[in-house]
């Protein structure tokens, strides 16, 4: 679905994402860019190259939270599932290794949840309140009354 309506996004901006020039500069091949059936083949044929990429290993390296989190000096707290499509359990050992070895951090894994936010509720009509909502507000609340 996100692949879907990343396409759906250039298709709607084609006449300028997609002019001669730009096609040559970044190597673009419209019809891989528009045939791509999963998010890494959309980052291979056009995210990559339109950011000047040599690899996708580069491109997603490069782009991931992972470069910042040595640098994170607040309290901060990942909220994962393992079901999520995009972030795929394997990718999460770099973080539950930087929260072992960092006091201030924390990592809430999940069964199942998906990728944003925790919908609950029906497929076509969510609940406009999410797990996540719930459980930041909890957190918040904790840490301000110091329970």
């Amino acid at each position: 679905m996100m692949t879907e309506n990343m396409k759906s996004i250039i298709m709607r901006h084609r006449g300028v994402l997609f002019t001669e020039d730009a096609k040559a500069r970044h190597q673009l091949d419209e019809r891989k860019v528009f045939m791509a059936a999963t998010l890494s083949e959309f980052d291979e044929a056009y995210s990559r190259r339109v950011n000047g990429y040599k690899t996708l290993e580069e491109f997603y390296r490069d782009n991931s939270s992972l470069t910042f989190l040595d640098g994170i000096d607040a309290p901060m707290v990942f909220i994962n599932s393992r079901d999520d499509p995009i972030v795929p359990s394997v990718i999460l050992e770099d973080v539950r290794r930087h929260c072992k070895s960092h006091d201030r951090t924390l990592l809430v894994e999940t069964e199942h949840g998906g990728h944003l936010g925790f919908y609950e509720g029906g497929f076509l009509v969510p609940h406009s309140v999410t797990w996540m909502d719930r459980l930041v507000v909890q957190m918040a609340h904790s840490l301000v009354s110091g329970a």
